[in-house]
């Protein structure tokens, strides 16, 4: 089967290039805005540029028989929704072609971050249409939104917590996402859409410290109350300095603590036993 990536330079997408590196079954084609400028193995076969609200051209969705559509604009709510319209609208050529959307925990109805009302209206576009949601958690690897917060707390002696640190957060595993799109390509369930998550949920405190512990080092820890934690990510980006947290992280970890999902990994047949200090043994750390 011959699967399309959209985002093919994000970190999510040159994992499971790698992850399926060796799959007779499963042939992956990028498309993403720039060419990828590091050489990694994957099974992508040359990459095409593209950008998120154009048109892929009908020649390549024709060829394909999957979109993993993994691509993102943080820069423009519109260029998303666009570019999810747009995709429909071209699919309408081919029914028999599915999309499985990379959603994210933050995607609710009333969600506070604009990354998050965004992914929530994708994703009933998609739904409506007939195609897959896969909503993960907090993705543990070596890139992302996870692996920012992990050089950070590695970076400075004493870790900032955020209120009282004990709200439980949500993981998965970046090898359990791609174990998920195997399942949904290879079977093509009736279900649509899938909570992904580790059933061992971890809080800021605990994350902190196993992070630490991993690469041998001390932990100490300040609890800062959420008011001051927002005045200096404000004052941060009003002076254009580069946090490992953003306003937009704030209002999703807030909302995320306040819903709790249920995990649909076990019925995916993967083995949700992922242990977080686990995980963090197989991260390869630049000294």
């Amino acid at each position: 089967m011959k699967v399309l990536v959209l985002g093919a330079s994000s970190f999510v997408a040159k994992s499971v290039f790698k992850y399926f590196n060796n799959s007779q079954k499963f042939e992956f084609i990028g498309m993403q805005r720039k060419l990828l400028t590091e050489n990694t193995s994957t099974t992508n076969k040359g990459s095409s540029l593209w950008a998120l609200g154009n048109a892929i051209p009908e020649n390549i969705l024709e060829s394909c028989d999957w979109i993993f559509h993994c691509a993102h604009d943080f820069n423009s709510a519109e260029i998303n929704l666009v570019g999810g319209h747009k995709l429909i609208q071209q699919l309408k050529k081919f029914p028999e072609k599915k999309v499985i959307f990379i959603s994210s925990y933050s995607a609710f109805a009333d969600a506070d971050s604009d990354y998050g009302k965004i992914k929530y209206q994708l994703e009933n576009l998609f739904l409506e249409n007939g195609h897959y949601i896969l909503r993960p958690g907090l993705i543990v690897g070596e890139g992302g939104m996870f692996f920012k917060l992990f050089k950070s707390i590695l970076k400075y002696p004493i870790v900032p917590i955020i209120g009282q640190g004990l709200s439980p957060i949500s993981y998965l595993a970046i090898n359990d996402l791609c174990l998920a799109l195997e399942f949904i390509m290879s079977n093509k369930p009736l279900k649509k859409d899938f909570n992904l998550f580790s059933k061992n949920f971890i809080n800021q405190i605990e994350m902190a410290r196993a992070i630490k512990i991993s690469q041998n080092k001390s932990f100490f820890y300040l609890k800062v109350p959420l008011i001051i934690i927002e005045l200096v990510v404000s004052l941060a980006e009003g002076l254009k300095i580069k946090l490992p947290i953003s306003k937009e992280n704030i209002k999703g970890l807030k909302k995320n603590t306040q819903i709790l999902r249920v995990s649909n990994l076990e019925d995916m047949g993967i083995k949700n036993n992922s242990n977080f200090s686990n995980l963090l043994s197989t991260l390869k750390v630049q000294s």
